[in-house]
């Protein structure tokens, strides 16, 4: 109902909330003139253009008939609509008038009219409105939350703090008055006194245990004291003592989790029992375990969620991804070819495609054809379609499989010609190979696009070094390379080693140590250790290869070089 709306997301104390009932007796009572033809064409365009979300517009044909008609209904209807259309000075103008025209004893003008005041800066008036009418606490804390909440995003202290004052002044720092307590809470909150705004709102929770408002401002105040254990002590109360009321524990369990994790971890485990329908609630469960040391515990929760449709596609993926880390690459496998795209949300394509790049390297790895899974993600994804080329080359080489990487970079240059960086990942898999011939001639062809390309320069001069090609050339070609990044490790550790191979071992150290201090790599640590070695620093190299094994333990070319070299 629209008295619902403008109390807000809180509601008033049960002895004070009118029945539906009530409500339809009053607007009775309420003195309303008949309306013309006329009139009612208007309002029936205006209600039409709430159906259609046009606020604006149902505002002004309101405003234009609370004028010219005078009616209490028109009015309260003009009010609401404008304190949802969210300017303040419309909405007071409306709420005022309303106020005026309404009997003395509708809470709802009332109401309205408190919180159009606070809305629009004007706390003294709403403050002034509500002296005539001191005994109406519960608009007191209704105008206190809207005028503390603009003062604070407005960053007016001074605001807060008269209305504090104004507040001790009529009711006093003792009062019993749970309302007050409450608004009291909030200014403190505000004004980041926790240790006051923890006092009042454990009174006012005291002495209405449902009060909701009351009970999270108590919790708030318990966390901005540094009282964490007892805030979550009291929300695990609450949840105990309140079995009815499902969302409210939720959103509960939630502020929970924002808290202490591991202690809403339980609470979200029965209530997740409890309440099995609510995917939110699952969810939540389902990722504090993933977050664990044991992620296997997600799964059931995961699977509970692969029932509800706008959850079906992350709880899928998931489970997946909890398998594949146990190395149950088939159930892995099994769970992202289930991530559908007819599951995903416009916010989910990025997860889709992860999970169907990680299907393609799991069939791959299991020893199956992942290739068509890629053919289908380069169909779907066009303007990716290069770099998917280039991740089903990488996974094939991993796999060392190096002829099924070239043919599928062969395919990939054949739908793009000429492609740089297919060529020269095309160059790695032929040398991988063997086929250091053709390794060379991609490179070249590279260089034939682009004469000025660092990176290919610097391959072909470190790949002819390594491969007992002209040493000459290959300095000439690393020198080009190095003139153009002079502040990279890789080539400044090819020239090092280019140098080496031409017998220069004094200059070779000083760009391997330069190499070295920039770039922890394995090639760079093998390199630096030969050529210490090479000059009969053996001491050093050894503690070089033996930091490269601690700093790069799974590396098997660090003690292959420490062996072949006796070290």
């Amino acid at each position: 109902s629209t008295e619902q709306e403008v109390a807000g997301a809180e509601s008033r104390p049960s002895e004070e909330m009118p029945t539906e009932e009530e409500i339809a007796e009053q607007a009775q009572e309420i003195p309303e003139r008949p309306l013309d033809a006329e009139t009612m064409a208007l309002l029936l365009e205006a209600e039409l253009a709430l159906y259609r979300s046009d606020l604006e517009r149902a505002l002004d044909i309101y405003e234009q008939l609370t004028s010219s008609t005078e009616d209490v209904g028109v009015a309260r209807r003009t009010a609401e609509i404008a304190m949802a259309v969210g300017d303040p000075f419309r909405f007071l103008d409306a709420a005022l008038y309303y106020m005026e025209l309404a009997p003395e004893d509708d809470e709802l003008a009332f109401e309205l009219a408190v919180r159009a005041l606070a809305r629009s800066a004007e706390i003294e008036g709403a403050w002034a409105l509500l002296s005539e009418h001191s005994d109406r606490t519960y608009q007191l804390r209704l105008a206190t939350a809207e005028a503390v909440n603009l003062a604070s995003q407005i960053q007016d202290d001074y605001q807060i703090e008269w209305l504090l004052e104004n507040i001790l002044d009529t009711y006093g720092e003792d009062t019993q008055d749970p309302e007050v307590q409450i608004s009291l809470g909030l200014i403190y909150e505000t004004l980041e006194n926790y240790e006051m705004a923890r006092i009042y709102a454990a009174k006012a929770s005291l002495a209405q245990p449902d009060n909701l408002l009351a009970f999270r401002l108590h919790v708030n105040s318990l966390i901005g004291t540094g009282e964490k254990a007892s805030a979550v002590s009291v929300i695990r109360q609450w949840i105990e003592e309140h079995p009815d009321d499902a969302e409210t524990r939720i959103s509960l369990a939630k502020l929970m989790v924002s808290i202490d994790q591991q202690a809403a971890l339980p609470v979200l485990e029965g209530l997740s029992e409890e309440y099995p329908w609510s995917g939110e609630l699952l969810l939540i469960t389902a990722q504090l375990h993933l977050a664990s040391d044991h992620p296997e515990n997600a799964i059931p929760y995961y699977q509970k969620l692969t029932q509800l449709g706008e959850y079906r596609a992350i709880a899928f993926f998931n489970i997946a991804r909890i398998y594949e880390r146990q190395d149950e690459l088939e159930l892995a496998a099994e769970n992202y070819a289930r991530v559908s795209a007819e599951d995903v949300t416009e916010d989910d394509l990025d997860m889709l495609m992860q999970a169907q790049l990680r299907l393609g390297q799991l069939r791959y790895l299991l020893g199956e054809d992942g290739h068509g899974v890629f053919e289908e993600l380069r169909s779907a994804h066009p303007d990716q379609a290069v770099t998917l080329f280039h991740e089903e080359a990488r996974i094939l080489m991993d796999l060392d499989r190096y002829p099924d990487a070239i043919d599928v970079l062969n395919q990939g240059l054949a739908e793009h010609p000429a492609t740089e960086s297919l060529l020269y990942s095309r160059s790695i898999a032929h040398e991988r190979d063997g086929q250091t011939d053709q390794a060379l001639t991609d490179l070249r062809d590279i260089l034939a696009q682009d004469e000025n390309s660092a990176t290919a320069l610097n391959a072909l001069g470190y790949m002819m070094t390594n491969n007992n090609g002209d040493l000459q050339e290959a300095y000439d070609l690393i020198e080009r390379a190095l003139a153009l990044s002079p502040d990279d490790p890789a080539i400044i550790d090819s020239m090092g080693w280019v140098l080496y191979r031409m017998g220069r071992h004094e200059e070779a150290l000083e760009y391997l140590q330069r190499a070295h201090e920039s770039l922890l790599d394995e090639e760079v640590i093998s390199h630096l250790a030969e050529v210490l070695a090479e000059l009969g620093r053996t001491d050093e190299a050894r503690q070089v290869l033996y930091q490269g094994m601690q700093d790069l333990p799974d590396s098997e070319m660090i003690p292959e070089t420490r062996d072949r070299l006796g070290l």
